[in-house]
């Protein structure tokens, strides 16, 4: 209901006060709500690929020279294994032979993560046949429409230290 006065128009007084207040407390609620749940889902996100670097390197230190392995990627998506750093995260206590694992490609998300082991000599190649080495590998877990190429590597023992690539894929035989 409208009041008048001699001032203008009041609109329900107290009650219009309380539903606006009731929202604003409601919009602060669900925005505290969001953040929490992105943190929480960002630290379950590092917990899992903190597991999978483990693994890695678990993997590494059980094989002898020439032996390989493949290892299947299933924890993290578009993430990137990622070395050749002009400055080098915490965890790879200023050995240049260290590698990582980052949400991106870049310096700084590898720093905030510190997902890093060292020493390990580490070489990364798309392909085992390519010449050269890269920085780094875009790694996919099996979800709809990944890069079929990017959901396993082959992580192999040699003189030099470690081979990290793609698994090739197979090719099909039209018949």
């Amino acid at each position: 209901m409208i009041k008048t006065n001699k001032k203008g128009f009041e609109l329900l007084g107290g009650k219009t006060v309380g539903i606006i207040i009731g929202l604003l407390c409601l919009i602060v609620l669900l925005t505290l709500g969001a953040k929490i749940a992105g943190v929480r889902s960002q630290a379950e996100t590092k917990e899992r690929a903190q597991g999978m670097m483990n693994e890695i390197v678990s993997i590494m230190e059980k094989l002898n020279e020439g032996q390989s392995q493949e290892y299947f990627i299933t924890a993290v998506h578009e993430w990137y294994l990622v070395r050749n750093f002009d400055v080098y995260p915490r965890s790879c206590n200023g050995d240049y032979e260290c590698f990582c694992l980052c949400p991106d490609e870049s310096y700084e998300s590898c720093f905030s993560y510190d997902i890093c082991k060292a020493p390990y000599y580490i070489t990364l190649k798309k392909l085992p046949s390519d010449s050269g080495s890269a920085r780094t590998l875009e790694l996919h877990s099996p979800v709809k429409g990944s890069d079929e190429l990017k959901q396993s590597l082959v992580i192999t023992k040699n003189s030099d230290g470690y081979l990290i690539t793609y698994k090739p894929l197979l090719q099909k035989v039209s018949t």
